[in-house]
């Protein structure tokens, strides 16, 4: 689920690991988008590990995971510093060139003081992006006085969808000050497509003119945070 929402722009992962978590990040080649995905202890059968960080290529696992069906044990083994080991149902099936790193300013996450922010069933959203076709290219969010806004321009003609207190779909809205941002729906899309099949709610926070947050939370208790760059709109 979490590697089909990444598309060829994100090519390196990591994992970093401590006794009771294991964090996965992917950062866009360009540096719009970040992904990071915490799993607890809680997501494993079996967790043994120590505190490390290491690096791959994201192309590399996804491919070793295409192996696996819905229902299919994985199992990740490092028996060295160069390598990790990658079993579907008890079978060896391929070796993950890993490099170890040290440090991880360049993984970390944007620290964001959010002004707004909606937590809405993933139904919800998609069926707004739904509306938005493919001729659209950014979608810009208002929220006001508890009202969240969805817009878009294509053509000189506005696509707009309004989500207010009444709807069965939005389970909280915080809105500390007017908000207004507008962001790429390219690489919204494929996140909530993919992330949302499995995860019945999501929270979007945001500022004006700063990076969105998307949260989800699977069944296995494991954090999906999607942050993503706002777009940049020239008048």
């Amino acid at each position: 689920m979490v590697f089909n929402s990444l598309e060829k722009s994100f090519e390196e992962g990591i994992f970093q690991t401590s006794k009771n978590v294991i964090v996965f990040r992917a950062i866009h080649s360009s540096n719009i988008a970040l992904l990071e995905v915490t799993f607890p202890r809680s997501s494993f059968k079996f967790l043994k590990v120590e505190n490390l960080s290491f690096k791959f290529l994201i192309k590399e696992l996804r491919v070793i995971l295409n192996y696996a069906n819905h229902n299919d044990s994985i199992e990740f083994e490092m028996p060295n510093d160069k390598f990790l080991n990658v079993y579907i149902n008890k079978v060896l099936i391929a070796k993950l060139t890993i490099q170890k790193i040290h440090d991880l300013k360049n993984f970390e996450p944007p620290k964001i003081e959010y002004t707004s922010m909606i937590h809405l069933g993933s139904d919800v959203v998609k069926k707004i992006l739904a509306n938005f076709k493919n001729n659209y290219d950014c979608v810009q969010i208002n929220s006001k006085k508890n009202v969240i806004q969805f817009s878009s321009l294509y053509e000189n003609k506005t696509s707009k969808i309004n989500i207010d207190e009444e709807n069965a779909g939005l389970y909280e809205v915080q809105i500390v000050n007017n908000t207004s941002s507008t962001y790429s729906l390219e690489y919204m899309k494929d996140i909530i497509r993919n992330i949302g099949k499995a995860c019945k709610t999501m929270k979007m926070e945001y500022a004006s003119s700063s990076p969105l947050r998307l949260s989800f939370v699977t069944s296995s208790n494991a954090q999906i945070e999607y942050y993503l760059a706002p777009r940049i709109v020239y008048q």
